[in-house]
This record gives structure tokens, C-alpha cells and sequence, in this order.
């Protein structure tokens, strides 16, 4: 049998940064923490995008994808951040969003400085509607639409997608790989990536209740922690129809 040559790499998923009391929503505190961490464990932080090669070395000891949902206000400072240590992330945004709730969400200006600092934006959606509730020639306004939109304002490709809240099946699935609009589609499942190829990312949930030791094995993919994110997901996948969201 062939061996997989493929090397890991996890991609994180973050939902907004401040005093927020949402349970995925993490302070800055933390968020500086987390950063010395990815440093401390020698990990480059990549965007989705820039993920295509995974390599190791004595000085990088694996590559990790960072992603933001939403486009939360607080993705300006986050890209900042991040930045600063030349590290790259995507940030998924929601058209409607940023058009008409800039007090909350990231603006036109905002999504040209957070592209101008080396980071990818890609498509959450139109309006964040979820992707499973809807026909196949809605969900490809939802993407073509707001890719459209993005390219214009960045002037660069947008290649990576995101499902709001996550909702995925496989046929929208199989819907957003057949239009060829984009090169990646990023899944809400706590899973280590093993292939350099994959249409779709697995990521996990980066959540305020986190030690910085449960971050760090999320960040360089232990395997025993995933292992167990996946059987409770699955789990509460299997009870949620009986108990309500």
C-alpha cells in the first residue's frame, strides 16, 4: 500500500473578539495569548488560500489555516494583529452585512485594509441564510453575487467559501463544486486535514471557554482532543432533532 504523504494541518475558526458574553466569542486578552502561543509552538499561520503546500521544517512544525466568520467589526483589529507576526488569515463575510450594519460589522473600507494587509476574504454568504434552506439557483446568487462583490472591492480572486451556521449537505455540496467558482469550501467539523488537495477544510471552533492548553492542542492537531470534538458533535448531531437547538 502507498503511504500518505500528505502532512497535517488544522484550520481554527474564530467568531468575533471582545467582551462579548456569546461562548464563541473570545476576548483580546486571549486572542494576544493565542498569538504567543502559535509562535511559541513554531506554527505559521496561513490563510485557506495560501494552505495549497503544507511543509515542515526544524523551524515550522506545521502550517495552520486561521479563519473568522461573519465579518464581525472586530475582524479589523484581528487582521492587525495577526499581521504584525506576517502571519495571514481568511475572513468570511456576509454581503448584506457589511453594506447595512456597519456599526457591528466590518464596512467596504474595512474589508480593503484587513485584503491590503495580506489577508484572503472569502464568501459567507449574501445574507446568511442558511445554505440548506434554499434552492440550488438561490444558493448560487448567495455565492456568485457576493464573490462578485468582494473581487471588486479587493481587486484579487476569491476562491474559499464558508456555510452560515454551518449547515452543509451534500448537495449543496456537490452545487458548490460544480459551479467551479471556488477552489475551497471550509466545513464546520472538528477535523485534522491530512490532504494538500481537498475541496473542502475541516476547522475547529475556537471558543471563549478554552485554556490556552485546549488552544494549543487545537492549533497543532491533537488527535485524542479531536477525536473527541468529533464524537460530540456527532452525538449532539444525533439528540439535537429531540431536544431542540
Amino acid at each position: 500500500m502507498k503511504k500518505n504523504t500528505h502532512k497535517k494541518f488544522t484550520c481554527l475558526m474564530c467568531h468575533g473578539i471582545g467582551e462579548n458574553t456569546n461562548k464563541f466569542v473570545i476576548s483580546k486578552y486571549q486572542f494576544k495569548e493565542q498569538i504567543k502561543s502559535i509562535i511559541a509552538n513554531n506554527v505559521q499561520i496561513q490563510s485557506i488560500e495560501n494552505n495549497q503546500s503544507i511543509r515542515t521544517n526544524q523551524n515550522i512544525c506545521l502550517n495552520s489555516a486561521f479563519t473568522f466568520d461573519d465579518g464581525n467589526k472586530s475582524d479589523l483589529w484581528a487582521a492587525e494583529q495577526l499581521a504584525k507576526h506576517g502571519f495571514s488569515a481568511t475572513f468570511f463575510i456576509v454581503k448584506d452585512f457589511s453594506l447595512n450594519h456597519t456599526e457591528l460589522y466590518i464596512n467596504v473600507d474595512d474589508i480593503k485594509e484587513i485584503a491590503r494587509m495580506g489577508h484572503s476574504i472569502g464568501v459567507h454568504g449574501k445574507t446568511h441564510t442558511w445554505w440548506t434552506k434554499i434552492s440550488t439557483q438561490q444558493l448560487v446568487i448567495e455565492l456568485t453575487d457576493t464573490k462578485k462583490w468582494i473581487e471588486d472591492i479587493t481587486g484579487t480572486l476569491c476562491s474559499a467559501c464558508s456555510a452560515p451556521g454551518g449547515k452543509l449537505s451534500k448537495t449543496v455540496v456537490k452545487a458548490i463544486y460544480a459551479s467551479g467558482e471556488f477552489g475551497f469550501l471550509r466545513n464546520s467539523m472538528p477535523k485534522i486535514n491530512y490532504s494538500n488537495t481537498s475541496f473542502i477544510i475541516n476547522s475547529v471552533g475556537i471558543k471563549k471557554s478554552d485554556s490556552i492548553d485546549v488552544f494549543e492542542k487545537k492549533l497543532t492537531g491533537n488527535v485524542n482532543l479531536y477525536l473527541r470534538l468529533l464524537l460530540e458533535k456527532k452525538i449532539k448531531n444525533l439528540i439535537k432533532p429531540f431536544i431542540g437547538r
